[in-house]
């Protein structure tokens, strides 16, 4: 049975592109939502839509490259051409002497001559397609970092198959020596209606590619990302991401004056979102290390261990002259004895790095675990429990968020601190 948080979840897009992730169709109208956020991240949209391109099912580019070209190569045998030269003291191939007689009368230089010479050839408006597009999908691929160290159904093994075909495509005869040049409208006409499947295949799908790449118009990366885009298949993992998608729509509620600018949650990001209104600014961090702690030092200085804690979620508020962090941690799970593991842990968080959390702001950790709550949490208390309940419009991380970035507010130096709203 799916949970009330796992509906909620689907009708959002996120742009995620971490490994451990399957993909399954979006909302349309959530996916759009999203792309807007992430109209200032060009590198970000590149990313996504060189996904769409390889992964969208409507494009084939898997079934083109690891079954149609390898199949369509080995029927493919060179032609013959005749290649007339005009040469200068050498002679290359046979005489072709009424056309060396008129040169030599016509230039007075009885050095010149013309030659014909046959060679043999792949080139050929199909082939030139082929080796253009596959080309492409090979930089493609590797934009994204095939890996072959991944479960056969990940999308990252999908990623290393066709990063893998193409360069095998592209070390076979008919390719390897075509020059690399982007095929003209007459080329993708007269490959649009080849006899061969494969051939016309590979014409939708350089279609496909100048739609997306390298600059994506934001209609079809929209359809594209709705049809295939990724969502963590561990259960875990999409709790965090629940949590992570409340966070940041709650701070849209009680901070509608602040502006947001999104980026993909990939394996090299930084902040997931940064709200800035004037000189201040609100920093999301998705799983990712803060910096060197007590914990860090005392295992670097007692065994050498390179270790760093890592909560789910880290807000960090700053403007000149005051900093504060807020921790969030996901836990899937309603077992009081898990639960207290994890009360303790966030103290732990807190106590680790002490420079982080001098502030008075509080709360300053807040757990999110799938079990009903007696009753409200203390927005006063330094860490706090809350349901996946308490992540609607109003609910209980909208007051504890408010009352967080009211300290924030009240703790800041200087004037024209930011509008907190109340919570409905």
């Amino acid at each position: 049975m799916t949970h009330a948080w796992e509906t909620w979840l689907e009708g959002r897009f996120s742009a995620y592109l971490l490994r451990c992730a399957k993909g399954r169709a979006h909302p349309a109208a959530a996916v759009a939502r999203a792309l807007a956020r992430l109209a200032g991240d060009p590198t970000s949209l590149h990313q996504l839509a060189t996904l769409a391109f390889l992964l969208d099912p409507d494009n084939h580019v898997e079934a083109l490259v690891c079954d149609d070209l390898p199949h369509y190569l080995r029927r493919v045998y060179p032609r013959t051409e005749r290649i007339r030269e005009e040469l200068r003291g050498q002679v290359r191939g046979r005489l072709d002497w009424a056309r060396t007689i008129v040169l030599r009368q016509q230039t007075r230089d009885l050095t010149r001559a013309v030659t014909t010479s046959l060679r043999r050839t792949f080139a050929s408006p199909e082939l030139l397609l082929v080796r253009w597009l596959v080309e492409r999908i090979r930089v493609a691929a590797a934009t994204l970092g095939p890996s072959g160290y991944a479960r056969d159904d990940l999308w990252v093994a999908r990623l290393a198959r066709i990063h893998a075909a193409a360069e095998a495509c592209l070390r076979h005869a008919a390719l390897r020596d075509l020059p690399g040049q982007r095929p003209d409208a007459e080329t993708l006409r007269l490959c649009n209606s080849s006899r061969d499947p494969a051939i016309r295949r590979a014409a939708d799908v350089a279609r496909a590619h100048a739609r997306l790449l390298p600059h994506p118009k934001h209609e079809y990366l929209r359809d594209a990302l709705a049809r295939y885009s990724l969502v963590p298949y561990q259960a875990e993992t999409r709790f965090e991401l629940y949590i992570l998608l409340a966070v940041m729509e709650s701070i849209d509620r009680i901070w509608p004056d602040a502006t947001r600018n999104d980026t993909i949650i990939a394996s090299r990001r930084k902040a997931v979102a940064v709200w800035r209104r004037k000189s201040a600014s609100l920093a999301l961090y998705y799983n990712q290390g803060a910096s060197p702690g007590a914990y860090s030092r005392a295992l670097r200085h007692a065994y050498d261990a390179p270790s760093r804690l890592r909560p789910d979620l880290r807000l960090l508020y700053w403007d000149p002259g005051h900093q504060a962090e807020l921790l969030l941690d996901a836990k899937l799970s309603d077992s009081l004895g898990y639960l207290r593991a994890a009360y303790l842990k966030m103290h732990g968080y807190i106590a680790d790095r002490p420079h982080a959390f001098k502030s008075t702001a509080r709360p300053q950790a807040i757990v999110l675990a799938n079990r009903p709550l007696s009753r409200q949490p203390h927005p006063g208390d330094p860490v706090v429990f809350i349901a996946p309940e308490s992540c609607d419009a109003g609910g209980a991380l909208d007051t504890l968020l408010a009352h967080w970035l009211g300290d924030c507010q009240s703790l800041r130096a200087g004037s024209n601190s930011p509008t907190i709203a109340a919570p409905a």
